[in-house]
């Protein structure tokens, strides 16, 4: 996030102090960028938690003024924008398109656990009913019939436990 032991990164170093580095950089992509603002206040007496995100403007200024940038979120109110558009010297023609983040590909789906969250027969519903006598599932029967799931877990040893039980 900044410099390591007070000392600039090699990347800083090179976009410090390299204008022929300076003018390989072709774009600037920040993704999850609404974290811009966030992660460079402090939360009561904690320091920030990104600070190098404050000093974006920074390394902004030393790339030219033509440069796209290309800031991406799902969930930046205005006022964020605002914060990006002054924070990084945006001009004042910033194009902003708004997207739903509803894709018909996608479905989402809370469900309740029965019992406890060790028992990853929660998870049974996740795998399609087309295993073999064996419990095996053929690779064919992966890439057409299982789709892909994310599953949120929030403790490591669940995260470690939950692909051997399934």
């Amino acid at each position: 996030c900044g410099p390591i032991n007070g000392h600039l990164t090699h990347l800083q170093q090179l976009i410090k102090n390299s204008s022929e580095f300076q003018h390989k950089i072709t774009c600037l992509i920040v993704d999850e960028a609404h974290l811009i603002h966030l992660w460079r206040l402090s939360a009561s007496a904690n320091p920030p938690f990104c600070e190098a995100w404050s000093r974006l403007s920074i390394l902004r200024t030393r790339l030219p003024v033509s440069m796209p940038v290309l800031l991406l979120s799902a969930t930046a109110p205005s006022h964020i924008m605002t914060s990006w558009k002054q924070s990084l010297g945006l001009r004042d023609n910033l194009a902003v398109f708004r997207s739903t983040v509803n894709r018909a590909n996608q479905t989402y789906a809370v469900r309740r656990i029965t019992g406890d969250l060790k028992d990853f027969r929660n998870l049974d519903i996740l795998i399609p009913c087309s295993i073999d006598e064996n419990g095996c599932i053929t690779p064919e029967d992966l890439l057409t019939k299982l789709p892909k799931t994310l599953i949120f877990m929030d403790s490591i040893d669940l995260i470690c436990t939950a692909p051997l039980a399934l």
